[in-house]
């Protein structure tokens, strides 16, 4: 099987909030994105998974903000935000780390397809 590039879009959610979605990356995204999410804005750990038929979604906090970090079958990899101020880390998580996609720690999470 061969792997895709990883490759990011930020888009707006049906409630109104920014997501940054890779769809070719599976949820293994999550580890890399939640270390920086922790290092760079203050996050905590995320909760532990929920796995559903076609979904993986945790949680990450910190005061007065909370992201979603999931997988689906409809967006692949996921983050999102619960407030305007979330929206505000999610679009800098963006401007980071879509550059740095194709990097080891990064690349290694593209899905076989």
């Amino acid at each position: 099987m061969a792997t895709r590039p990883l490759t990011a879009i930020l888009t707006t959610t049906a409630s109104g909030r920014q997501s940054w979605e890779v769809f070719e990356a599976s949820y293994d995204l999550a580890g890399p994105v939640c270390d920086y999410l922790r290092q760079v804005h203050g996050f905590g750990t995320p909760t532990t998974p929920l796995f559903g038929l076609d979904e993986v979604v945790a949680t990450v906090a910190r005061p007065g903000m909370r992201l979603s970090v999931g997988w689906d079958n409809w967006s692949g990899f996921y983050v999102f935000g619960d407030s305007e101020a979330a929206d505000t880390v999610v679009r800098q998580l963006a401007a980071d780390l879509t550059p740095r996609l194709a990097e080891p720690a990064f690349a290694v999470c593209a899905q076989d397809w």
